[in-house]
């Protein structure tokens, strides 16, 4: 999603929604502010506009959509945010997502982190993985440790066995 904000004198910055109403496609919300804190008229205008990915899973949301969403690390709200979902449908998908081994996910907090299983490296595919050698990233190596190939997970020591 891409979030236009406009703020200043509201007899000022009506040109300006009114070329944003008229002009850029696919305006999701629309949400206005007052300045309540001082004594002026400014307001702040928010426009949501949604993506394409958005568009194209809003009639039908099928798993690819989920997965390909989930190419950079996503959180169950955002997920939920994104895709106008209800936490239990949410829930629902992302669940069976893992269980079917296309996302991964980890808790970080309260809540999962889901990410493509595509673009995932296990730490049991290292050469570092075994049992005289332990990986120098962590005290022991445990198959369920997995890095992404770049980002936030990377591992700088992940080298495939052949």
């Amino acid at each position: 999603m891409t979030t236009i904000r406009v703020s200043g004198p509201a007899e000022e910055i009506q040109g300006i929604l009114e070329i944003i109403r008229s002009n850029v496609p696919h305006i999701m919300s629309e949400k206005e502010y007052t300045n309540e804190d001082f004594d002026t008229n400014e307001i702040r205008v928010y426009f949501t506009i949604s993506e394409e990915l958005q568009r194209a899973s809003k009639e039908n949301l099928q798993d690819w959509a989920i997965i390909e969403y989930c190419s950079d690390l996503r959180t169950t709200s955002e997920i939920m945010r994104y895709f106008q979902l209800p936490y239990p449908d949410a829930k629902e998908i992302l669940t069976r997502l893992f269980e079917s081994g296309d996302l991964v996910r980890e808790l970080s907090g309260k809540t999962y982190r889901y990410y493509d299983a595509k673009k995932v490296v296990w730490c049991k595919d290292c050469v570092h993985f075994n049992d005289i050698k332990h990986c120098p990233r962590f005290d022991r190596p445990s198959e369920n440790d997995w890095n992404t190939l770049s980002g936030f997970h990377s591992c700088s020591y992940y080298s495939r066995r052949d």
